[in-house]
């Protein structure tokens, strides 16, 4: 198996985090919630999250974890855990701390969540888009991903580095010649 490094900037990260974040709806005593404006960064090797919940008062949040990736579950796993909520009207401050521990477990459904559906997607697309690749003399290049493994995930001051191990068939011929 061939090891490739993927590089996953945090606006890229927070992108994606606020589209799966957008999925689900979040009602706490009648008030329904959205997490909006999402930024991710890392500090000190831990990701920190930052955002807003709209809902008939405006509350923001910070949420900090350690990423932990467990092979054997296919997953991230969070690690010391810390959230830290504020909301500017007094009545919602009060709501927001009775359900910090539900946007606490829903903020970790959303990174811990297993990566199955995401790695066969990426699996299709590399496929698709190492196809796409000009190559000189009339060749073309087909890649087969047969597996790609997740071994470590660690969050960086720039970005998320991904360490993934890739077992694939790739078959270079010309373009009026079948593969």
């Amino acid at each position: 198996m061939t090891e490739v490094f993927l590089q996953l900037s945090y606006p890229q990260l927070s992108r994606l985090i606020q589209s799966e974040a957008n999925k689900q709806e979040i009602n706490v005593k009648g008030y329904d919630l959205k997490i909006d404006k999402l930024v991710i960064n890392s500090e000190d090797g831990r990701l920190r999250i930052t955002g807003q919940i709209v809902s008939k008062w405006d509350a923001y949040f910070d949420f900090q974890a350690t990423p932990m990736f467990l092979n054997s579950e296919n997953k991230l796993e969070l690690q010391d855990i810390k959230l830290k909520l504020d909301a500017t009207n007094l009545i919602f401050k009060g709501i927001i701390k009775l359900a910090k521990g539900m946007i606490k477990s829903r903020i970790e459904k959303i990174l811990e969540s297993p990566l199955t559906e995401q790695i066969e997607g990426l699996k299709q697309n590399l496929d698709q888009e190492l196809s796409k690749a000009p190559l000189p003399h009339q060749l073309q290049l087909n890649s087969n991903t047969h597996h790609l493994l997740i071994e470590t995930i660690q969050a960086l001051e720039q970005y998320l580095l991904i360490a993934l191990k890739i077992e694939q068939k790739i078959n270079i011929s010309f373009k009026d010649q079948e593969v």
